[in-house]
């Protein structure tokens, strides 16, 4: 009876493990998912289509706010640092459209 327990705790931990790093991974791809579109916005910024930017900005905001609950650590300052850039940068674009009131937000 206790060897079978003892396999039953290695099988849940090994699923528990699997789980974390599963987790861990998704939260590091939306982090980059983030990064890349800020880096589509800066892109767009640059070439004057300030409504294009406006979106990426916001949709890397939305991604980065699905995956701000896994930030973790050294992590979660890269996330906190990304989003200050990205609501900044946002409020680049509002100001640049004449929407002072949005860009307040």
């Amino acid at each position: 009876m206790g060897m079978l327990r003892t396999m039953e705790a290695a099988q849940v931990c090994s699923s528990w493990r699997a789980a974390a790093r599963a987790t861990w991974s998704w939260w590091r791809n939306a982090l980059s998912a983030a990064e890349t579109e800020k880096n589509a916005g800066n892109d767009c910024f640059r070439s004057g289509d300030i409504v294009s930017a406006h979106s990426r900005y916001s949709h890397a905001l939305e991604l980065l706010a699905q995956s701000y609950v896994w930030a973790a650590g050294a992590s979660s300052a890269a996330a906190a640092q990304l989003e200050l850039a990205l609501l900044t940068n946002r409020a680049a674009c509002s100001l640049k459209l004449r929407h002072a009131a949005a860009a307040a937000e």
